[in-house]
């Protein structure tokens, strides 16, 4: 499976939104060497900084581009399926000001 931004199939999104949680493994690091009382060491900076970058890189701008390329790829499914009318449908009757 190639999980890349160009296009993802509604199979492969959850497998592919799971390269955001990569940052979470320098977090538990540093929080640890924390807790372990190295909060001021240089392994504890090196995980912060690693951190930070991989939260950027992943969470930021591979999470916003693949947002992206999923919402226009299911949105126009949805336009072509009719799907959007059901869902607007309950939408539609809420505004709806029936006299009855």
């Amino acid at each position: 499976m190639r999980c890349r931004p160009g296009f993802l199939p509604p199979t492969t999104f959850a497998e592919c939104a799971m390269i955001t949680e990569l940052s979470t493994i320098f977090l538990n690091i540093a929080w640890f060497l924390k807790e372990a009382g190295y909060g001021s060491s240089i392994a504890t900076r090196i995980s912060m900084i690693l951190f930070a970058l991989v939260f950027i890189g992943t969470r930021i701008v591979w999470g916003t581009a693949v947002t992206y390329k999923v919402h226009i790829h299911h949105f126009q499914l949805l336009l072509k399926s009719g799907h959007l009318l059901y869902a607007l449908y309950g939408v539609m009757l809420m505004q709806c000001k029936c006299s009855g």
